[in-house]
């Protein structure tokens, strides 16, 4: 592990990790130093080189590796912010296991505010959400891990552990609102630009048929009117002159149409 220029998160992560695989190992402390020594590479082991260059034997350990290791990679500001980040720690929109993970990463910077179990639970329940909070201060409960047992299944009675999902209109154009929606195009038949085409021209043919069809209907009203006359075999209405023995041209019963006054006309008798 060279550590040139390396991000003080990422140092820490390696040392972390180390430190749980030597734990795996079951290695003594003597032995994790060796074991982590042989790992550092170009600049960092150059460093520790000059760490124990004037230093007795009896001093190198495992706790001084680690202690030294953290000033020089980590910094002591990093440690600042990250205690710092911990006692501002609100749970806020996580849900109580992202809160319970933060605070686990976090409590390590700041040992000296949770020197006890109970001053953990009393850290954590402070920066639980009201909701939650105000059904388990009461309590008085004093092992972390059930006052985060707890509070999961008080987060899951209120209904705190579902999202609310914001569903977002499709479909919807600029400029328009929900009290205005667009007008739906008609859905077009299967057969794509072929079947359009057919329906355009039939339902131009249909409409010239029906114009025709509604003329010839109109015609046919205006002959059944006014139908021909059995007796006399001409148009008319009313009651046939020939039966009441009237006068063909005016209807007169007093003549015939022979002494009619009105032979003059020229205008056709049809009625």
């Amino acid at each position: 592990m060279g550590l040139k220029g390396v991000d003080p998160s990422a140092a820490e992560n390696w040392m972390e990790s180390t430190k749980r695989i030597l734990q795996q190992l079951d290695c003594t402390p003597r032995e994790c130093l060796i074991c982590v020594v042989s790992l550092l590479q170009g600049e960092a082991y150059l460093w520790w080189e000059s760490v124990v260059r004037h230093l007795p034997e009896n001093q190198i350990t495992w706790d001084l590796f680690q202690k030294e290791f953290q000033k020089k990679y980590i910094g002591e500001m990093y440690i600042e912010d990250k205690k710092q980040e911990f006692l501002m720690l609100q749970q806020g929109d996580m849900s109580v296991i992202d809160c319970e993970r933060e605070f686990s990463r976090l409590s390590r910077y700041a040992s000296e505010f949770i020197p006890t179990e109970v001053d953990s639970c009393k850290r954590f329940l402070r920066g639980l959400r009201d909701e939650i909070k105000v059904q388990l201060v009461s309590h008085r409960i004093t092992e972390l891990v059930d006052l985060i047992e707890r509070a999961k299944m008080v987060e899951q009675v209120l209904g705190l552990d579902k999202k609310t999902e914001v569903v977002k209109p499709t479909g919807k154009r600029t400029g328009t609102t929900s009290s205005n929606p667009q007008p739906k195009r008609p859905k077009e038949s299967q057969g794509g630009w072929r079947s359009s085409f057919r329906s355009d021209r039939g339902g131009r043919s249909r409409g010239r048929q029906t114009t025709v069809s509604t003329g010839s209907v109109r015609g046919h009203s205006r002959e059944i009117e006014i139908p021909d006359c059995q007796h006399c075999g001409k148009k008319h209405r009313g009651e046939c002159w020939k039966l009441t023995r009237g006068c063909f041209r005016c209807g007169s019963t007093d003549h015939f149409i022979r002494d009619c006054p009105k032979a003059d006309s020229t205008a056709p008798v049809t009625s």
